[in-house]
């Protein structure tokens, strides 16, 4: 059964905008109800990509860049059992790719996050001996 858009966002647990917004960002993604411009309505396909973006975004803390990198594109018509081996095989190495990629860049993101996180915790070790000091 199709949902409205309010309820989409509450089972969700975000805006309404934000649905919007990520309809806006993806939309290889969605069904042609989810895009249209009124009385819109989201199919059980739409709400599983909403929840692995919203996962993304609320979990991983990954940005909408980031998503369009590693969401893949496939067609909502897409049958594996129709494609024979040859496309098959394609679309294994196309996932084994994007994963690579976003291994790569979730990798490279933690690592630059723990940069951050050891500058903070140097500067809150330089304030509190500062702080003693003044007392």
């Amino acid at each position: 059964m199709d949902l409205k858009l309010t309820p989409v966002a509450q089972e969700l647990q975000v805006s309404i905008q934000t649905v919007k917004n990520w309809v806006k960002a993806f939309p290889a993604h969605f069904s042609d109800t989810a895009q249209r411009k009124t009385n819109k309505r989201y199919t059980p396909a739409d709400m599983e990509t909403l929840e692995r973006i919203n996962q993304f975004r609320q979990v991983d803390g990954l940005s909408i860049e980031e998503i369009k990198e590693i969401l893949p594109v496939i067609p909502q018509d897409f049958e594996p059992e129709q494609t024979g081996e040859v496309q098959t095989q394609e679309v294994s190495q196309l996932m084994a790719n994007m994963w690579a990629t976003f291994e790569h860049q979730h990798n490279e993101s933690m690592q630059a996050k723990n940069e951050t996180i050891e500058v903070l915790r140097e500067e809150n070790k330089r304030l509190k001996k500062w702080r003693i000091g003044k007392g």
